[in-house]
């Protein structure tokens, strides 16, 4: 794997973890969350909350995953700003994503789907190994869709300097899943019983 796929997989992975396990830990306390269930703190503000912890977490994680790297290859950023905001917005995605999961997970295993059914296959169709200008058009056109495919451009053109999309169009991309991502999320906390199974 490469340094910079590996450090979206720490950061992502990461993210994603820690809003799983807030939510099963405070899940598995006494099947509910009553906290937040009965709190006058709107949705919005219990989102943000989870969002930001987990974009903590992916942030120091990815962190630890450069410096262990740093030992193994010369990295030399191109645009070190470029690539704090990539990880903070990478975190702010996959956060949002594992919260979501969250909200339908009610055991161990389904908490795992995500991860293992839909990150780990969207990060290796997203153009870690290739560039997607050698699949067909038919897939180049699928791989538009997969916002991982942004993140991993958006950081190989931050740390290498060079990128198959523009670094405007694929923050313009992160941006656009993120807001997506928190519609959605806002959306099924409004579900019936949803905090509260």
């Amino acid at each position: 794997m490469t340094c910079t796929s590996y450090k979206i997989k720490v950061i992502g992975g990461s993210a994603i973890k820690s809003i799983k396990q807030m939510r099963k830990s405070m899940r598995s306390l006494d099947g509910a969350i009553d906290e937040l269930v009965v709190s006058p703190i709107p949705n919005w503000i219990i989102l943000l909350s989870y969002t930001f912890g987990g974009v903590v977490r992916g942030i120091i994680a990815g962190m630890l995953a450069l410096f262990v790297a740093m030992f193994f290859s010369k990295i030399q950023p191109v645009n070190i700003p470029l690539a704090l905001l990539i990880a903070v917005l990478a975190s702010m995605l996959f956060s949002l994503a594992g919260f979501i999961n969250a909200l339908f997970a009610n055991d161990f295993d389904q908490i795992s789907i995500f991860p293992n059914f839909i990150l780990t296959p969207l990060i290796y169709l997203g153009g870690v190994f290739y560039s997607i200008e050698i699949l067909p058009d038919t897939w180049q056109i699928i791989s538009k869709f997969n916002p991982i495919f942004y993140i991993i451009d958006a950081f190989r053109c931050a740390i290498l300097g060079t990128g198959t999309t523009s670094i405007k169009l694929s923050l313009f991309s992160i941006i656009a899943f993120i807001l997506l991502l928190y519609i959605l999320a806002i959306f099924f906390m409004r579900l019936p019983n949803k905090l509260q199974k």
